[in-house]
């Protein structure tokens, strides 16, 4: 197959999920590819440098606009994507981003990787959550098969943008195994804990820090559990502050437990390996989202070997399967107990290492983009049914 792969709303060095998405999953396309395939990178000057695939089954296509004007972007993604898909003579074309052209000439697929500005109401910017609601659910429901992450995903696709359930393939996303993985004997994780002055023993949460990541319930969850064992660990937060009122607000809280002293908020991080050096450094990773489409870090997290405590909610207990200890992500006492179970109860805590990391092991961009590529030859076909080819 011809296949166009659009990336046009990828904004590239943001360290961000589609980020590390896209990466991994190019990268698994490149290793599966047995010359069936032909591989159309649609980039523009956001993205063209950052994601080059080496490689002969890989051409970008360059388009004029970025995603830094967001309108200027779309025009150039609705009028050129079918020039080239025509120009090109493509089979399919893959839109990887929130929203896809019409009217393409060939077969389409679009990935959905979250609703949250539909289920959480202002948890983006008031523009753009008028653009997603208006944009996401056509996209959904013109292409001829549509992606989702997750079966939660899934349900909520067919619930909230009215795509029919026989046009939704669920693909999960992976793990980069050669970046996270156990700790070995000649490791150097802790040369990455002096960098953040991250003393040994701490409880960690990785994540973009919006609120439905939770990271409150976490605090006083850790509040909690201060008051009842008497533990030397902290509680290490990792992550951006995309809110400056939540910031606050995480700051109130943890002066007004008065454990100021016992949380260390570590701010963004980038590299990829250093987060891995902090999840190999930590005694137990806690998740308690309130509402996730996947959940990549668990898998991170299990794969460096580290217990995971998750919310019980979302798609967390379909990614975690039995290997990890679920929680009431609104139940404080319910996670300072489940993380309380992994620290001091040696036979769980290595039952929950052990499955962790041969649930991880299950996910694997190969797998991703073999799963892809079915659901790219199921759009052809559909294609061809619905215009009776």
């Amino acid at each position: 197959m011809r296949i166009g792969l659009d990336i046009l709303s990828e904004i590239a060095g943001r360290s961000s999920g589609t980020e590390t998405y896209l990466q991994g999953f190019l990268k698994g396309l490149a290793r599966v590819n047995d010359g069936s395939h032909e591989f159309f990178l649609f980039v523009n000057s956001a993205c063209e440098d950052f994601y080059r695939i080496e490689g002969g089954a890989f051409t970008q296509v360059h388009f004029p606009f970025s995603n830094r004007v967001r309108p200027l972007r779309v025009l150039s993604q609705m009028l050129l994507i079918p020039y080239h898909a025509r120009k090109l003579k493509l089979d399919l074309v893959n839109f990887l981003g929130t929203t896809g052209a019409f009217h393409v000439g060939c077969a389409t697929v679009q990935h959905v990787k979250t609703l949250h500005h539909l289920l959480i109401p202002g948890c983006v910017d008031p523009r753009g959550e008028a653009f997603r609601k208006l944009a996401v659910g056509l996209s959904a429901r013109s292409a001829d098969m549509v992606i989702a992450n997750s079966e939660s995903l899934r349900r909520a696709t067919i619930s909230l943008l009215g795509v029919h359930p026989d046009r939704i393939v669920v693909v999960p996303e992976a793990v980069e195994h050669t970046i996270f993985f156990p700790r070995r004997q000649d490791d150097t994780y802790q040369t990455t804990l002096k960098k953040y002055g991250i003393e040994e023993q701490y409880i960690l949460f990785v994540s973009s820090l919006w609120p439905h990541k939770n990271a409150h319930g976490l605090i006083e969850a850790y509040a909690i559990l201060l008051s009842q064992r008497r533990i030397r660990h902290k509680l290490v937060i990792v992550g951006g502050l995309p809110t400056r009122n939540y910031h606050t607000e995480l700051s109130r809280l943890v002066s007004a437990r008065g454990i100021a002293n016992r949380v260390h908020f570590v701010g963004h991080v980038s590299d990829r390996r250093e987060i891995r050096d902090l999840y190999v450094g930590a005694d137990v990773f806690v998740y308690p989202s309130y509402l996730e489409t996947f959940g990549l870090t668990l898998l991170e997290s299990m794969a460096c070997g580290t217990p995971v405590v998750a919310a019980d909610r979302g798609a967390l207990p379909e990614v975690a399967g039995d290997a990890a200890l679920l929680a009431d992500p609104d139940d404080h006492k319910e996670i300072a107990d489940a993380i309380w179970t992994l620290l001091s109860d040696n036979t769980k805590r290595d039952l929950y290492v052990a499955r962790g990391l041969q649930r991880a092991k299950e996910f694997t961009w190969e797998r991703t983009a073999r799963e892809s590529i079915n659901a790219y030859e199921l759009a052809v076909e559909f294609r061809r049914r619905r215009h009776g080819a």
